[in-house]
């Protein structure tokens, strides 16, 4: 997944949320901008990994990441290779070529139809979401599908 938008959107909030749901608890989810890079897997004590779609999570921020060079040094490679894996890159866009063609992106921003103020909330977000490839986009439209949003 690749999410994009500015600053303080949401894009860790939308990881913890991804990580909850396969029962990793959000607090243990922190944004990596500094580590660039985190790996979590979910035990047998977590949840029944037969229900779950993943069993290991990599959440990587590419903020500070400077070059095309030091993102393939960071092994992000290794990411896509693990089976049962989901990898969710923040600040996708900056290396939007160095990711595969099968990469579900997710763009956030503020709904420009949402009159501002000073203090946004959740409810000011817009997120659109695209995919190119046909078997993730099924598997896609089921997750949107069965999604509930917090009232």
């Amino acid at each position: 997944l690749g999410l994009c938008g500015p600053l303080g959107i949401g894009k860790t909030k939308f990881a913890q949320f991804l990580a909850a749901a396969a029962g990793i608890p959000k607090t243990d989810v922190t944004s990596p901008t500094f580590t660039l890079w985190q790996t979590y897997r979910l035990t047998t004590n977590d949840t029944d990994q037969s229900a779950s779609v993943f069993e290991t999570l990599h959440h990587l921020d590419l903020y500070r990441v400077v070059d095309a060079d030091e993102f393939w040094q960071l092994g992000v490679e290794e990411c896509w290779d693990v089976s049962r894996s989901l990898t969710v890159i923040e600040w996708a866009d900056r290396f939007a070529a160095e990711l595969p063609s099968h990469t579900i992106w997710i763009q956030m921003q503020i709904d420009p139809s949402v009159e501002t103020s000073k203090q946004s909330s959740d409810s000011d977000r817009k997120i659109i979401i695209e995919c190119s490839d046909a078997t993730r986009r099924s598997w896609l439209d089921r997750v949107v599908a069965s999604f509930d949003p917090p009232k």
